[in-house]
């Protein structure tokens, strides 16, 4: 065999190599590794539907949110297999910092405020009978506002409207990702260049929703 097909076979041996490894230890890179995947795979993926270079991606994140606000997305026109397989894997390895459930997420709010308010909330008991299949709380996952995620972004965003929105949906649990959108109406374009904007729209506005679509399935 000459010694250019020996490289070739060491390069594709390599390569094969690569792959499974990531296929295997996805779920046990740090959480920061992941989340950056999982942004760069939404960054990639609105780029090429707006037909947008890498480099102007703000651009591409600008019209993300005005679509979305205006219901104009089709999520499976945007979404590859890589996206499903992210958050397949974000949904154990980012469990409680980022991912909650709308019950956790309800409990949490109650907890600061009696805490901020030095008051007790009585649980009222709920009045429908004890029978009924239909839970009190749904388990639909949504991000969790209150921890070391936020506190993260908080931290590194430039965007005021960031930091004012974050404020809001930790004080306002229940909030949906459309009526969120809502908030970015007079954001320019170039606060999309801000990375933690952009990590919050790919959680918020796009793996929340596709967790709920993938749910109602």
């Amino acid at each position: 065999m000459s010694r250019k097909l020996v490289h070739i076979a060491v390069l594709i041996s390599f390569l094969f190599g690569v792959l499974t490894l990531n296929a295997q230890n996805l779920s046990d890179i740090p959480k920061t590794g992941l989340i950056k995947l999982m942004v760069d795979s939404f960054e990639n993926q609105i780029c090429s539907y707006y037909s947008i270079e890498k480099e102007n991606s703000n651009e591409a994140f600008f019209k993300y949110v005005n679509d979305f606000r205006a219901n104009n997305i089709n999520f499976k026109e945007i979404t590859s297999k890589e996206e499903l397989e992210l958050l397949e894997v974000s949904n154990k390895t980012l469990k409680d910092y980022i991912w909650i459930t709308n019950k956790e997420k309800n409990e949490r709010f109650f907890k600061n405020y009696e805490e901020e308010n030095q008051i007790q909330i009585i649980e009222v008991n709920d009045s429908r009978e004890k029978n009924t299949k239909e839970p009190l709380h749904t388990n639909e996952v949504s991000v969790n506002y209150f921890d070391e995620y936020s506190n993260k972004l908080l931290e590194e965003t430039k965007v005021k409207d960031l930091k004012e929105i974050l404020a809001t949906l930790k004080e306002m649990p229940d909030t949906s990702p459309y009526t969120t959108s809502f908030s970015f109406t007079y954001l320019n374009k170039e606060s999309y260049n801000d990375s933690s904007l952009k990590t919050f729209i790919a959680f918020e506005l796009y793996y929340t929703v596709l967790n709920i679509l993938n749910k109602n399935e």
